[in-house]
């Protein structure tokens, strides 16, 4: 709708969905959806001979199958090739296909293991079905990045004219709201939208 707004975010993974945002919006330039581009042609990560590791939590050892953390390793290596913006957008596209291309999924506040993981939880085997191949999905999903960014333009949903608006800027702020909240001025906001999460 045309509206700057400031965020507060704690969660690492929030930060970085709304960063890549911010610089597809306001920072990328032809010559790095071009570099994006190219990533999608190349896959550099296939011939790549370096790998990056990757930090892992307890619940989430050997979520992948083998030959899909090599893959995730080398894409980490070569994305740290490129300039600060192509990182930041090579990133999100990794974070999304994630759940797709594991042994897990998402079910509610808990991961269900697939069976094929060697890890087991409740009586009844768990089966995901097909697991996506990293290749495919990233690109995929690099593609679909590309795609939707390629507008320079949203339209205000709330305007009967349908006249497209020039996107607002969205500035983060990282940290606990109970901590960054009371250095705010209210003076400074019109409006303020809140989550609401159950206990």
């Amino acid at each position: 709708m045309g509206i700057d707004s400031v965020g507060i975010e704690l969660v690492p993974i929030g930060q970085e969905l709304i960063e890549a945002r911010n610089v597809l919006v306001n920072e990328f330039a032809v010559a790095d959806f071009q570099a994006i581009e190219s990533w999608i042609k190349r896959k550099p990560w296939q011939k790549s001979k370096g790998s990056q590791d990757f930090n892992e939590l307890k619940i989430t050892a050997k979520a992948y199958p083998p030959e899909t953390v090599t893959q995730i390793k080398k894409y980490l290596y070569c994305l740290n090739q490129e300039n600060s913006k192509a990182q930041k957008v090579l990133m999100f596209a990794l974070l999304c296909i994630l759940e797709n291309i594991s042994y897990t999924r998402k079910d509610g506040q808990y991961l269900r293991w697939d069976q094929r993981s060697g890890r087991r939880y409740g009586a009844i085997p768990f089966d995901k079905g097909k697991i996506s191949e990293f290749d495919k999905e990233i690109v995929l999903n690099l593609n679909e990045i590309i795609s939707d960014s390629k507008g320079e333009t949203f339209i205000d949903l709330f305007s009967s004219t349908e006249q497209p608006v020039k996107p607002g800027s969205i500035e983060i702020l990282k940290g606990s709201c109970l901590d960054i909240l009371p250095t705010l001025k209210a003076s400074d906001f019109d409006l303020v939208i809140t989550s609401l999460q159950q206990i």
